[in-house]
């Protein structure tokens, strides 16, 4: 509970009761108000109100209330295990998975037989790789998180990948989108993952209109403005608290902040669930990836994440975890109900309703406890300033996603919160895994490509330098984990990732590996026409900022400026061709198929030889961490994104990406703006979380 002075309270109360948040015609809502949710929705679409991809409002309560009481299934808890005969999988994701490859066909055929790669033209027999569907590949597509930093990066990525856009086809690249079985997504790669597949899978473009990143996430700007949305926040989340039985968070706000840009539905997506992306034509008819989230599990009382935590992932069917110390899992649309030993807990029934989009995609960002976490230990005038209301926030774990435990009373001897009463979930990259590989390896989903978005803010300027793939390597070697899968060989250290200039270009890893491992087509965000190393804490964008982003990544999957393919060597085939001949490989290998000539010089230039150099590659002891790129002819202080901030971190102190970051950051005016939003929102809370 938070402690406040009534003065807060009083105030929030009187804004809520005494802005008006929208005016319309009484005649209208009155028409409006008569028709249930999809009809509204469709009405609105019918006469352009909303943009092309919107999301249909589903929760039951027409409302972000969860609803209780509602009919439970026969079995509302799934534990898969290595003997079952039904496989691990869910059923339907099974079911869903064969018809999407059964689509993808007709997609691997167009993409194959482009001329713009020459795959056909030098020799690839395409017709003997397309003669059994069975064996066509699995390719996963993992967005890892840094904010609108990620989001933006991995929208420009999809947008080169895309079979539906002229230009990526002329350029090789369009099609991957159209043939790739899954996409999954953490933090502000979920924000990317989840707004693409709840809104029906638009053209990037169209997207990137909605969000309105202009507008700033927590704070629109002047104070009636500021006044207004946090009420229309306050006024939203109460439905959840008058539902009865619910704790609330900071996340259920920063899930709604979010919905606002994310989710293209009515009242903010207030009613969208994750759960309804079952009912959309592009998940229904097998169009488009299937999307998972995850986010990390902290165990109550607790304010640090280990490496090693319980991961739990989000998909349109199911939630749960594949952590051995539990794997079980319930469907999406039973989400908030509280269950021990299989059984509803309490009278209530079953919930439904309380998978909204936005506190899902929320909860996969949820960075409030280590943005406290550092703010305390790192600056003395805000531990004074808000030392008192920070630590009451982490003592009451408010500062978290709190989910009803449906997973009570099972695995009482290895699953840690097998007698809590609800999951803490936190951010998805919190274990320093800031690229959602994990949910992509399990050997049940037999994906044979990862293309592995990096967005991480490793080094002083906010770059990636390999830490993420690192933390995945070493994960992967715990021996309790390695039943599900295995990750192919990666450097130990980031060193080598900057030395040998890995985190510069794509980069494949797995190349050789006689394991049944996952290639992994490592693709770091990189400045190749703009500067993008944008902080993870920036919550607003200009159109300008936005197309520069988008524009800088589709030339990074164009590859032809990347370092290899600019170096005048014509031995080396452009990057697009290369990523064709990684998508075939581990299929080419199943079939007996000779790797052609193009594909061996592929994959001579972009395979990591096993080669490493641990040298410290900055000057005064850095250990990687002054890592900077630059283009040649552009300067950084003249461009939007910058070089970010000069400040000098401690070397090892730190293998989160969102910490290092945090802990980079000087107490300045940027600084104090986003703690005056992130007060706002802790202010604007006080009266729903007493």
């Amino acid at each position: 509970m938070l402690l406040v002075t009534p003065i807060w309270t009083l105030t929030t109360l009187l804004i809520a009761s005494a802005v008006p948040l929208v005016t319309s015609s009484p005649a209208l809502d009155a028409r409006l108000s008569s028709l249930d949710p999809d009809a509204l929705h469709n009405v609105l679409r019918q006469y352009g109100l909303l943009r092309r991809g919107a999301a249909p409002s589903t929760a039951p309560s027409g409302n972000y209330a969860p609803s209780i009481n509602q009919p439970c299934p026969s079995t509302l808890v799934r534990q898969p295990s290595q003997n079952s005969s039904s496989g691990l999988l869910a059923p339907q994701e099974t079911a869903w998975v064969t018809s999407r490859r059964a689509n993808a066909l007709s997609a691997w055929s167009s993409y194959l037989n482009n001329s713009a790669l020459g795959l056909v033209q030098a020799g690839f027999d395409l017709p003997a790789f397309l003669a059994n569907t069975s064996n066509l590949p699995n390719v996963g597509i993992a967005s890892g998180g840094g904010g609108y930093r990620a989001m933006l990066h991995a929208a420009g990525l999809f947008n080169a990948w895309d079979g539906r856009n002229a230009s990526s086809v002329a350029q090789g690249t369009g099609g991957v989108l159209q043939l790739a079985t899954y996409m999954a997504g953490l933090s502000g790669g979920s924000w990317w993952t989840g707004s693409m597949a709840v809104n029906d899978f638009p053209m990037v473009y169209d997207l990137a209109k909605f969000w309105n990143l202009e507008q700033n996430l927590v704070d629109p700007g002047g104070v009636v403005s500021l006044i207004t949305y946090y009420a229309g926040l306050q006024s939203e989340i109460e439905e959840k608290k008058k539902a009865g039985q619910f704790d609330l968070s900071l996340t259920d706000y920063w899930g709604a902040a979010l919905s606002r840009h994310l989710v293209n539905a009515t009242n903010g997506g207030a009613a969208t669930t994750y759960s309804s992306i079952q009912n959309l034509t592009s998940f229904s008819q097998h169009q488009a990836p299937f999307p998972i989230i995850i986010a990390d599990s902290r165990r109550q009382g607790q304010t640090a994440v280990p490496t090693n935590t319980s991961i739990y992932e989000f998909t349109p069917y199911e939630f749960g975890t594949w952590d051995p110390s539990l794997q079980a899992f319930i469907p999406m649309e039973y989400l908030g109900t509280s269950a021990v030993n299989n059984k509803v807990n309490g009278t209530n029934g079953c919930v439904v309703g309380y998978d909204n989009a936005g506190f899902v995609m929320g909860t996969s960002a949820t960075l409030f406890n280590g943005l406290i976490y550092e703010l305390l230990t790192s600056n003395s005038s805000l531990n004074n300033f808000l030392g008192d209301l920070a630590k009451d926030l982490l003592g009451k774990d408010n500062d978290i996603a709190t989910y009803p435990n449906p997973f009570g009373g099972l695995s009482s001897s290895t699953f840690s919160d097998s007698t809590a009463a609800e999951l803490d979930l936190v951010d998805g990259g919190e274990d320093g895994e800031n690229v959602p590989f994990w949910p992509l390896m399990h050997a049940e989903r037999n994906v044979d490509v990862i293309l592995g978005l990096d967005n991480s803010a490793d080094t002083t300027y906010h770059w990636p330098n390999g830490t993420s793939v690192i933390a995945t390597a070493q994960r992967m070697q715990n021996p309790g984990f390695t039943q599900f899968g295995s990750f192919p060989k990666v450097p130990s250290e980031a060193n080598t990732f900057v030395n040998l200039g890995l985190n510069s270009r794509p980069t494949f890893f797995g190349c050789n590996d006689s394991d049944p491992t996952p290639l992994v087509v490592y693709i770091p965000n990189h400045p190749y026409t703009a500067y993008t190393n944008f902080s993870t804490f920036q919550l607003a964008y200009t159109a300008e900022e936005i197309d520069a982003f988008l524009s800088n990544a589709f030339h990074e999957a164009a590859g032809n400026l990347t370092s290899l393919s600019s170096s005048g060597n014509s031995s080396i085939p452009l990057f697009p061709t290369c990523l064709a001949c990684a998508l075939v490989s581990r299929a080419e290998r199943r079939a007996g198929l000779t790797q052609t000539s193009v594909c061996q010089s592929c994959f001579q230039a972009y395979c990591w030889d096993g080669t490493t150099n641990s040298t410290d590659p900055s000057a005064g002891g850095r250990n990687g961490w002054e890592y900077n790129p630059s283009i040649p002819g552009v300067s950084a202080a003249t461009q939007a994104g910058g070089a970010g901030t000069s400040a000098t971190p401690t070397p090892g102190t730190s293998t989160k990406s969102a910490a290092r970051e945090m802990r980079r950051l000087p107490p300045s005016i940027p600084l104090l703006v986003g703690l005056i939003g992130m007060v706002g929102i802790i202010m604007g809370s006080a009266t729903v979380l007493l």
